[in-house]
Protein backbone atom coordinates (compact mmCIF):
# COMPACT_ATOMS: atom_id res chain seq x y z
CA UNK A 1 0.00 0.00 0.00
CA UNK A 2 2.58 2.33 0.68
CA UNK A 3 4.49 1.49 -2.61
CA UNK A 4 1.69 2.21 -4.26
CA UNK A 5 0.71 5.52 -2.12
CA UNK A 6 4.66 6.34 -2.99
CA UNK A 7 4.18 5.76 -6.97
CA UNK A 8 0.81 7.88 -7.22
CA UNK A 9 2.84 10.90 -5.28
CA UNK A 10 5.95 10.73 -7.62
CA UNK A 11 3.19 10.86 -10.83
CA UNK A 12 1.60 13.49 -9.36
CA UNK A 13 4.86 15.89 -8.74
CA UNK A 14 6.33 14.82 -11.83
CA UNK A 15 3.10 15.76 -13.94
CA UNK A 16 2.73 18.86 -12.01
CA UNK A 17 6.45 19.75 -13.34
CA UNK A 18 5.83 18.79 -16.53
CA UNK A 19 2.53 21.17 -16.64
CA UNK A 20 4.52 24.45 -15.51
CA UNK A 21 7.49 24.11 -17.75
CA UNK A 22 5.02 24.16 -20.81
CA UNK A 23 4.94 27.38 -22.66
CA UNK A 24 2.27 29.52 -21.92
CA UNK A 25 -0.98 29.21 -23.94
CA UNK A 26 -2.99 32.21 -22.57
CA UNK A 27 -5.59 32.19 -20.09
CA UNK A 28 -8.14 29.00 -20.75
CA UNK A 29 -10.14 30.66 -18.26
CA UNK A 30 -10.36 33.79 -20.35
CA UNK A 31 -10.74 33.17 -23.98
CA UNK A 32 -10.19 36.80 -24.86
CA UNK A 33 -6.32 36.58 -23.85
CA UNK A 34 -4.60 34.84 -26.75
CA UNK A 35 -2.48 32.48 -26.96
CA UNK A 36 0.98 34.24 -27.24
CA UNK A 37 2.39 32.80 -30.64
CA UNK A 38 -0.74 33.88 -32.09
CA UNK A 39 0.17 37.09 -34.49
CA UNK A 40 -0.78 40.06 -33.53
CA UNK A 41 -2.53 41.16 -37.18
CA UNK A 42 -2.61 38.96 -40.39
CA UNK A 43 0.15 38.89 -42.83
CA UNK A 44 -0.20 41.49 -45.68
CA UNK A 45 0.34 39.94 -49.07
CA UNK A 46 -0.30 41.25 -52.29
CA UNK A 47 -0.96 39.15 -55.77
CA UNK A 48 0.50 41.24 -59.04
CA UNK A 49 0.96 39.82 -62.88
CA UNK A 50 4.46 39.10 -61.52
CA UNK A 51 4.22 36.86 -58.49
CA UNK A 52 2.69 37.05 -54.64
CA UNK A 53 4.73 40.11 -52.11
CA UNK A 54 4.63 39.68 -48.72
CA UNK A 55 4.81 43.27 -47.02
CA UNK A 56 7.96 44.16 -44.65
CA UNK A 57 6.63 47.77 -44.48
CA UNK A 58 4.11 50.28 -44.46
CA UNK A 59 4.02 53.87 -43.49
CA UNK A 60 0.23 55.82 -43.95
CA UNK A 61 1.54 58.67 -41.79
CA UNK A 62 -1.39 59.14 -39.55
CA UNK A 63 -0.19 60.42 -36.62
CA UNK A 64 1.09 63.86 -36.02
CA UNK A 65 5.01 63.25 -36.59
CA UNK A 66 7.58 61.53 -38.59
CA UNK A 67 7.99 57.62 -37.00
CA UNK A 68 11.56 57.93 -35.43
CA UNK A 69 11.95 53.75 -36.02
CA UNK A 70 10.84 54.35 -40.10
CA UNK A 71 12.89 57.34 -41.07
CA UNK A 72 14.98 60.32 -40.62
CA UNK A 73 14.60 64.05 -41.24
CA UNK A 74 17.91 65.35 -42.86
CA UNK A 75 19.50 68.21 -41.54
CA UNK A 76 21.79 69.59 -44.25
CA UNK A 77 23.58 72.66 -45.68
CA UNK A 78 26.02 70.60 -48.78
CA UNK A 79 24.11 69.86 -51.52
CA UNK A 80 24.91 68.09 -54.54
CA UNK A 81 24.52 68.64 -58.11
CA UNK A 82 24.43 72.80 -57.31
CA UNK A 83 21.34 72.07 -55.71
CA UNK A 84 20.01 75.48 -53.83
CA UNK A 85 18.45 74.13 -50.70
CA UNK A 86 19.23 73.69 -46.87
CA UNK A 87 16.96 70.17 -45.68
CA UNK A 88 15.87 70.79 -42.16
CA UNK A 89 13.63 69.10 -40.33
CA UNK A 90 11.03 71.47 -39.88
CA UNK A 91 10.16 71.54 -43.06
CA UNK A 92 8.95 67.94 -43.05
CA UNK A 93 5.39 67.95 -41.55
CA UNK A 94 2.77 64.85 -40.84
CA UNK A 95 -0.74 65.29 -40.32
CA UNK A 96 -4.06 64.60 -42.24
CA UNK A 97 -2.65 61.00 -42.93
CA UNK A 98 0.21 62.61 -45.01
CA UNK A 99 3.78 63.55 -44.73
CA UNK A 100 4.33 66.89 -46.55
CA UNK A 101 8.03 68.39 -47.78
CA UNK A 102 8.11 71.85 -48.34
CA UNK A 103 10.48 73.87 -50.15
CA UNK A 104 10.15 77.57 -48.90
CA UNK A 105 11.99 80.89 -50.15
CA UNK A 106 13.79 82.07 -47.29
CA UNK A 107 17.25 82.64 -45.72
CA UNK A 108 19.00 79.89 -43.91
CA UNK A 109 22.72 79.67 -43.39
CA UNK A 110 24.21 80.58 -46.55
CA UNK A 111 21.17 79.26 -48.74
CA UNK A 112 17.94 81.18 -49.85
CA UNK A 113 15.59 78.34 -49.79
CA UNK A 114 14.70 75.78 -47.13
CA UNK A 115 13.52 72.04 -47.71
CA UNK A 116 12.65 68.59 -46.40
CA UNK A 117 14.19 65.14 -47.35
CA UNK A 118 13.50 61.63 -45.29
CA UNK A 119 15.36 58.61 -45.59
CA UNK A 120 15.55 55.31 -43.91
CA UNK A 121 19.19 55.07 -43.79
CA UNK A 122 20.07 53.35 -40.75
CA UNK A 123 16.83 52.07 -40.28
CA UNK A 124 15.24 50.42 -43.10
CA UNK A 125 16.89 48.42 -46.12
CA UNK A 126 16.19 45.31 -48.18
CA UNK A 127 17.93 43.58 -51.50
CA UNK A 128 14.79 42.96 -54.42
CA UNK A 129 11.37 43.64 -53.60
CA UNK A 130 8.66 46.03 -54.58
CA UNK A 131 8.10 49.73 -53.27
CA UNK A 132 4.95 51.43 -53.56
CA UNK A 133 4.60 55.37 -53.01
CA UNK A 134 1.51 57.02 -53.29
CA UNK A 135 2.17 61.05 -53.62
CA UNK A 136 1.33 64.65 -55.30
CA UNK A 137 4.05 66.86 -56.73
CA UNK A 138 4.27 70.53 -57.41
CA UNK A 139 4.95 72.39 -59.78
CA UNK A 140 7.38 75.33 -60.64
CA UNK A 141 10.67 75.75 -62.48
CA UNK A 142 13.34 74.94 -60.29
CA UNK A 143 11.62 72.22 -58.31
CA UNK A 144 12.82 68.58 -58.35
CA UNK A 145 10.51 66.42 -56.48
CA UNK A 146 12.65 62.89 -56.00
CA UNK A 147 12.05 58.75 -54.90
CA UNK A 148 14.97 56.71 -54.94
CA UNK A 149 16.87 53.84 -53.84
CA UNK A 150 20.65 54.04 -52.43
CA UNK A 151 22.99 51.78 -51.07
CA UNK A 152 22.63 50.72 -47.69
CA UNK A 153 25.90 49.40 -46.54
CA UNK A 154 28.46 52.24 -48.65
CA UNK A 155 29.55 55.69 -48.91
CA UNK A 156 29.40 55.86 -52.61
CA UNK A 157 26.47 56.99 -54.41
CA UNK A 158 26.32 54.26 -56.99
CA UNK A 159 24.49 52.24 -57.81
CA UNK A 160 20.89 54.35 -57.43
CA UNK A 161 17.48 53.36 -58.62
CA UNK A 162 15.21 56.50 -59.71
CA UNK A 163 11.26 54.89 -58.76
CA UNK A 164 10.49 58.73 -60.07
CA UNK A 165 11.52 62.09 -61.13
CA UNK A 166 10.27 65.19 -62.42
CA UNK A 167 11.53 68.77 -62.56
CA UNK A 168 8.73 71.42 -62.06
CA UNK A 169 8.82 72.97 -65.52
CA UNK A 170 7.87 69.63 -66.91
CA UNK A 171 5.29 68.14 -64.00
CA UNK A 172 3.55 65.81 -66.77
CA UNK A 173 6.80 64.50 -67.22
CA UNK A 174 7.89 61.22 -65.15
CA UNK A 175 11.77 60.12 -65.56
CA UNK A 176 12.61 56.83 -64.46
CA UNK A 177 16.29 55.92 -64.23
CA UNK A 178 19.15 53.51 -63.31
CA UNK A 179 22.99 54.54 -62.39
CA UNK A 180 25.53 52.23 -62.01
CA UNK A 181 29.58 51.88 -62.26
CA UNK A 182 31.22 49.42 -64.97
CA UNK A 183 34.74 49.10 -64.99
CA UNK A 184 35.02 52.56 -62.76
CA UNK A 185 32.78 54.02 -65.45
CA UNK A 186 29.33 55.54 -64.64
CA UNK A 187 26.53 54.68 -66.48
CA UNK A 188 22.85 55.21 -66.26
CA UNK A 189 19.48 53.84 -68.55
CA UNK A 190 16.96 56.16 -68.55
CA UNK A 191 12.75 56.87 -69.50
CA UNK A 192 10.45 59.04 -69.76
CA UNK A 193 6.80 58.79 -69.17
CA UNK A 194 3.98 61.55 -69.60
CA UNK A 195 1.07 62.18 -67.69
CA UNK A 196 -1.98 63.18 -68.72
CA UNK A 197 -3.06 64.67 -64.91
CA UNK A 198 0.09 65.76 -63.42
CA UNK A 199 -1.25 67.70 -60.29
CA UNK A 200 -2.98 64.54 -58.89
CA UNK A 201 -1.86 61.55 -56.83
CA UNK A 202 -0.62 58.92 -58.72
CA UNK A 203 0.82 55.64 -57.30
CA UNK A 204 4.34 55.15 -58.28
CA UNK A 205 5.52 51.16 -57.88
CA UNK A 206 8.97 49.72 -58.37
CA UNK A 207 9.74 46.37 -58.80
CA UNK A 208 13.61 44.89 -58.31
CA UNK A 209 14.45 41.36 -58.91
CA UNK A 210 18.39 40.22 -59.20
CA UNK A 211 18.21 40.40 -63.11
CA UNK A 212 15.37 43.02 -63.68
CA UNK A 213 13.63 45.96 -62.50
CA UNK A 214 10.29 47.14 -63.47
CA UNK A 215 8.78 50.67 -62.71
CA UNK A 216 4.77 51.11 -62.69
CA UNK A 217 2.66 54.04 -62.67
CA UNK A 218 -1.14 53.53 -61.20
CA UNK A 219 -0.59 49.89 -61.91
CA UNK A 220 0.57 49.93 -65.25
CA UNK A 221 4.16 48.43 -66.31
CA UNK A 222 5.95 51.72 -68.09
CA UNK A 223 9.87 50.44 -68.37
CA UNK A 224 11.87 47.38 -67.14
CA UNK A 225 15.80 46.91 -67.86
CA UNK A 226 18.08 44.42 -67.02
CA UNK A 227 21.28 46.62 -67.04
CA UNK A 228 23.25 47.71 -63.76
CA UNK A 229 20.63 45.86 -61.91
CA UNK A 230 22.27 46.20 -58.05
CA UNK A 231 23.10 43.42 -55.99
CA UNK A 232 23.18 44.98 -52.94
CA UNK A 233 20.92 46.40 -49.97
CA UNK A 234 19.51 49.90 -50.70
CA UNK A 235 17.19 52.19 -48.62
CA UNK A 236 14.59 54.61 -49.85
CA UNK A 237 14.93 58.56 -49.90
CA UNK A 238 12.23 61.10 -50.79
CA UNK A 239 12.68 64.73 -50.97
CA UNK A 240 11.89 68.03 -53.18
CA UNK A 241 15.09 70.26 -53.94
CA UNK A 242 15.13 73.00 -55.41
CA UNK A 243 17.55 74.24 -57.86
CA UNK A 244 20.45 72.47 -59.62
CA UNK A 245 22.07 71.41 -62.22
CA UNK A 246 19.13 69.21 -64.23
CA UNK A 247 15.84 71.71 -63.08
CA UNK A 248 17.97 74.94 -62.84
CA UNK A 249 16.85 77.50 -60.48
CA UNK A 250 13.31 78.97 -59.49
CA UNK A 251 12.33 82.23 -61.39
CA UNK A 252 9.58 84.76 -60.02
CA UNK A 253 6.92 82.73 -61.34
CA UNK A 254 7.56 79.74 -59.27
CA UNK A 255 5.46 79.58 -56.18
CA UNK A 256 6.47 78.74 -52.63
CA UNK A 257 5.71 77.44 -50.24
CA UNK A 258 5.79 74.33 -52.47
CA UNK A 259 4.59 70.81 -51.37
CA UNK A 260 5.61 67.18 -52.05
CA UNK A 261 2.95 65.51 -50.53
CA UNK A 262 3.01 61.56 -49.60
CA UNK A 263 0.34 59.75 -48.67
CA UNK A 264 1.49 56.34 -48.21
CA UNK A 265 4.87 53.91 -48.36
CA UNK A 266 4.66 50.20 -49.28
CA UNK A 267 7.39 48.03 -49.44
CA UNK A 268 7.03 44.24 -50.40
CA UNK A 269 9.40 41.07 -50.73
CA UNK A 270 8.95 37.94 -52.90
CA UNK A 271 8.48 34.18 -50.63
CA UNK A 272 12.34 33.06 -50.28
CA UNK A 273 13.81 36.82 -50.58
CA UNK A 274 16.41 37.95 -48.46
CA UNK A 275 14.55 39.08 -45.22
CA UNK A 276 15.00 42.67 -44.01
Amino acid sequence: MKKFIFIISLLTTIGTAIFFSLPERGNLLNPEIKAFHEPIEPTVTLKTSTGEWRQIFYDDFSGNQLDPKKWNALKREESQNQELQFYTPENVVVGENHVKLIAKRERKGSRFYTSGQIDTKGKFSFLYGRVEIRMKHPKGTGLFPALWLLPARSNTVLPEIDIMEVIGQEPYRIHMTNHWLEDGRRKFTTYHYDTTQPDQFHTYALEWEKDEIRWYINGKLRRKTNQGVPQQRMYLIMNLAVGGVWPGPPNKRTHFPAEMIIDDVKVYQQKGAPRP
